[in-house]
């Protein structure tokens, strides 16, 4: 046990250093990782929480100002929980590789202000007007408006409109009506315009995916040629979901690691994540997982 993870009162570069140094923190499976997620999950709070400075600065990926925001029964500090820092150390030891990224979920941006600070170009797209509007005061604040353009439109596998379901209880879980499965509690229900993956993805090398059941269908319609200069970060919603995407991927030779397996490669379907839960899954043509291996 690296001796940092014997106190519970931890700063981010010590978490930081957890992640980059020791690949048994990635995994869900493991009491490292549970012991990370607990200080993860303090600092959080204390940083940016209501009564936090909401601002902090990494010499792994910039500084980020983010003021508390409610999203029902979770708020903005849950946008600093352990999974999602695995993946800004990803982003920051991926600096230089990808020059055009699509955030797809953008939520109120978090992701997108972390891959403008490290250089990137970002289309964030983002469908609830709520979390729309405090996205775009996100990149003023952190002065990324000029790097990440934000979108108010929902990805798909084909354009047009459709119904979106505002989850009232916790909004992060929001979604395409009909994506997710069980849903429960107040629901909001409005249209949303969508835009196919097919139109935007052309010149992206890199894309981050949390699509809430929208996954398997944005995937599913990825071009097969553009898997030759494009690596995903996805975030996989159910069982239903992994099976498919597994296969199709399979099919066109495209690899998928998975942060449970500590970045090993998928070779079945049972390896793959079954909710979110699992943590991520990179996608790639690449023969491993350049970022953690």
């Amino acid at each position: 046990m690296l001796k940092y993870l014997k106190s519970s009162f931890m700063e981010i570069q010590d978490i930081l250093q957890a992640i980059n140094s020791d690949i048994e923190c990635h995994s869900c499976t493991t009491p490292k990782y549970k012991r990370l997620k607990a200080c993860a999950r303090e600092l959080a709070i204390r940083i940016f929480g209501e009564s936090g400075p909401n601002c902090i600065d990494s010499s792994s990926f910039g500084a980020i100002r983010l003021p508390y925001f409610s999203m029902g029964s979770i708020d903005s500090t849950n946008l600093f929980d352990l999974d999602e820092l695995i993946i800004f150390c990803i982003y920051s030891k991926a600096k230089g590789s990808y020059l055009k990224s699509l955030d797809i979920g953008s939520n109120l941006g978090l992701h997108s202000i972390v891959m403008s600070n490290l250089g990137m170009k970002v289309s964030a797209y983002e469908p609830d007007p709520i979390h729309f509007d405090q996205l775009r005061k996100n990149l003023q604040m952190n002065h990324a408006h000029e790097s990440v353009e934000p979108v108010l439109k929902a990805v798909s596998s084909k354009s047009g409109r459709a119904e979106f379901t505002r989850v009232v209880g916790n909004t992060t879980g929001s979604h395409i009506s009909g994506a997710k499965n069980n849903v429960y509690g107040q629901l909001d229900k409005f249209e949303v315009e969508v835009i196919s993956i097919t139109e935007i993805v052309d010149g992206i090398d890199f894309m981050k995916l949390d699509a809430e059941g929208e996954e398997k269908n944005i995937l599913l319609a990825v071009p097969a040629e553009r898997w030759d200069s494009l690596d995903i970060i996805a975030e996989v919603g159910n069982i239903e979901n992994s099976q498919e995407i597994f296969d199709r991927l399979t099919e066109q030779s495209v690899n998928i690691f998975a942060q449970k397996k500590f970045w090993g490669r998928v070779n079945s379907a049972d390896e793959m994540p079954r909710s979110y839960r699992d943590g991520s899954v990179f996608i790639s043509r690449k023969q491993e997982m350049p970022w953690f291996s």
